[in-house]
């Protein structure tokens, strides 16, 4: 089936996963069913949203599918359920969908249904930071500050937090002027902005 893509915003809830944000998606529209999913989730009929959601998961729609893994992850219109919230995040991952890929890396960091892996988080956070994914990139930050699944770095961590900055994450912008006023040397920072630089030049490709 072909889907022709529209943008829509939705707003998703995920609590510990992701935080309440406005998220840009260019979503599939088969029909009215994806519109009509959205219109129920927004007025919190979960329902409704999952029967009109799941048939387009299915049928491979990796934005459905990810919203899916939310609803599972945090319970909405369906039991909790880590185990299958995986399945529906790894099927979207598999397709490039940057949010199902930083929702994986969070689950291995925080060991929600699978076992706690930091390397496996950090994979997962690097293959979103590629798209551009501004939560991705704070989190990779975050993981270069404390040494979680990469070595301890300041100047990597600083330069994910430009990037998650300049991509519209808007915490990264209070880390970003928190690490470069605790300690950092102004050869650190500027390696840091050299590095930031390269990496959007190089289409995110490449960094560390």
């Amino acid at each position: 089936m072909q889907h022709r893509s529209i943008n829509l915003r939705v707003i998703i809830g995920a609590l510990g996963l992701i935080p309440v944000v406005l998220v840009i998606a260019t979503a599939p529209a088969s029909g009215a069913d994806f519109k009509k999913g959205l219109t129920a989730y927004v007025q919190e009929d979960f329902e409704t949203a999952l029967l009109e959601w799941t048939p387009l998961a299915r049928e491979g729609s990796s934005d459905a599918q990810f919203l899916l893994g939310n609803m599972f992850y945090v319970g909405q219109g369906t039991p909790q359920n880590y185990e299958t919230a995986l399945k529906w995040y790894r099927l979207a991952a598999k397709q490039e969908n940057a949010m199902a890929q930083t929702s994986l890396g969070i689950m291995y960091y925080q060991g929600n249904g699978i076992s706690q892996d930091y390397n496996a988080a950090v994979e997962w956070y690097r293959k979103a930071s590629r798209q551009r994914h501004a939560n991705a990139q704070f989190r990779l930050s975050f993981c270069y500050q404390v040494g979680h699944g990469v070595p301890e770095n300041k100047v990597l961590a600083l330069m994910w937090a430009h990037l998650a900055s300049a991509n519209g994450h808007k915490t990264a912008l209070s880390v970003r002027d928190n690490l470069m006023s605790n300690g950092m040397t102004p050869d650190q920072k500027s390696q840091a902005q050299i590095l930031a630089r390269e990496c959007i030049q190089n289409d995110y490709q490449g960094c560390e």
